[in-house]
């Protein structure tokens, strides 16, 4: 039993192990068994005895990820973790409950990558910096300490938006991480419901949070500048052979491209969605497309 200034310190003492000179932040699935990051065949791990004297539910210590049984997106930044759903439904709920007062008393989770193949597996620190009980999911970010959590739907259409996002110096690198992704889905789905936008495909798996401004355009990752979109939608989009008038909210359609029939649109307009996207990346996202003669 512990305290949570105790638990504090026992999770980043063995994150400290984690990331030693012997290891190299991956582990095998036996030695993560031994330090109880994460034990156990389900995806939630409580380790009940060692937190049931600070909540009755105990605190989540790990969530396993192996991209196969949920519809959980792994970015470099975090991971958006959809409920469980197993036959077991009071041991789900019991899990879901101690996943959220890792939160309420800001201690982090170990999230644990499984691949493919291989005995080794991927260990991360995470905080849970929210959740969405409509849709089942939780925000679980990565870092040494805790990040703020994003704001509410309430508290977004209360602030400025800045379309634009500054950028960090450029870095000489084969890669492109595009930190904030994470998030990024999650206030998506969160503000306007895990469905496509514009046929309303509600299968977790095949959903994009969509940018109206892309990053590559320097857009920011403000839930009001997205859309949820399947993934043939948001390549359509991406293509222009459709966008969204910001007078009407209305379904445009390219001329001389496919129409609604052809692309499968089945929403006209965005007016059934429960929040809107800002007018102001609505009128980029227009802008753009006539100027380029609807090709993007």
């Amino acid at each position: 039993m512990s305290s949570v200034a105790e638990e504090l310190e026992h999770r980043l003492a063995l994150w400290s192990e984690i990331c030693g000179p012997s290891n190299d932040g991956t582990l095998v699935a036996r030695t993560l068994n031994e330090l109880r990051v994460y034990y156990g065949g389900r995806g939630i791990w409580v380790h009940k005895e060692r937190t049931i004297s600070i909540t009755p539910e105990g605190v989540t210590v790990g969530v396993l990820h192996t991209g196969r049984s949920y519809a959980d997106e792994l970015h470099e930044d975090g991971i958006v973790y959809h409920y469980p759903r197993t036959k077991r439904p009071g041991t789900d709920a019991a899990e879901v409950e101690a996943t959220k007062a890792a939160r309420r008393l800001e201690l982090p989770v170990f999230v644990v990558v499984q691949p493919r193949s291989g005995s080794r597996r991927a260990a991360h620190l995470g905080w849970v910096t929210d959740w969405d009980d409509s849709d089942e999911m939780f925000l679980i970010r990565f870092g040494e300490s805790a990040p703020a959590s994003p704001p509410s739907v309430s508290q977004e259409d209360e602030q400025p938006f800045t379309l634009a996002k500054e950028l960090p110096p450029k870095k000489a690198t084969l890669s492109t991480p595009r930190p904030g992704q994470a998030q990024f889905r999650f206030v998506v789905l969160r503000r306007y419901g895990a469905a496509c936008a514009v046929c309303g495909l509600a299968v977790p798996e095949l959903l994009d949070a969509a940018h109206f401004r892309a990053n590559r355009d320097n857009g920011c990752d403000d839930a009001r500048n997205g859309l949820p979109l399947c993934k043939s939608h948001h390549r359509a989009m991406d293509l222009g052979l459709f966008r969204i008038d910001p007078t009407s909210s209305e379904i445009s359609f390219a001329p001389g491209g496919p129409g609604a029939e052809d692309l499968h649109v089945t929403r006209v307009s965005l007016d059934h969605l429960p929040n809107q996207p800002h007018r102001d990346a609505l009128d980029w996202c227009w802008r753009s497309w006539k100027h380029a003669g609807t090709a993007t």
